[in-house]
């Protein structure tokens, strides 16, 4: 039985959409440890003695901890995509139809969880950048 919630794609379809949920979870491998290395460049420097020191602190805190969860997201997306690749392979040596478009729907499956974690790590790591670090 078919899950309605769950789009049938074909095999060309689930290889592109892989690649790019890997492209995106490269992105943040590479801007999230940039990110963490300004932010703690920015918490070594000297904060300004205004009386905003210990909010922008906090906010500097704040971003790091955003950026460092970003990238701890990207890297648990990353065995659901080496999975998801695996069963595409596997996929093409399904004996019946039945049992190729079951597998087909339990790759789209895995692709939406790491689709879902890339995609909060992008939304953490966007958070992260909303603090400007100089």
């Amino acid at each position: 039985m078919e899950d309605p919630d769950t789009p049938m794609l074909t095999e060309i379809e689930l290889r592109n959409l892989y690649a790019i949920l890997q492209r995106r979870a490269l992105d943040i491998g590479t801007h999230g440890p940039s990110r963490v290395s300004q932010l703690y460049a920015a918490m070594q420097s000297p904060t300004p003695m205004d009386g905003h020191a210990d909010k922008y602190t906090r906010a500097l805190s704040e971003a790091m901890g955003h950026a460092l969860r970003a990238i701890r997201l990207s890297r648990s997306a990353l065995p659901f995509l080496e999975a998801a690749v695996s069963m595409i392979e596997n996929t093409a040596m399904a004996l019946t139809l039945a049992e190729g478009k079951e597998s087909l729907r339990r790759i789209v499956m895995v692709l939406e969880t790491a689709a879902d974690l890339i995609g909060e790590g992008e939304a953490r790591l966007a958070r992260s950048a909303r603090i400007e670090v100089s």
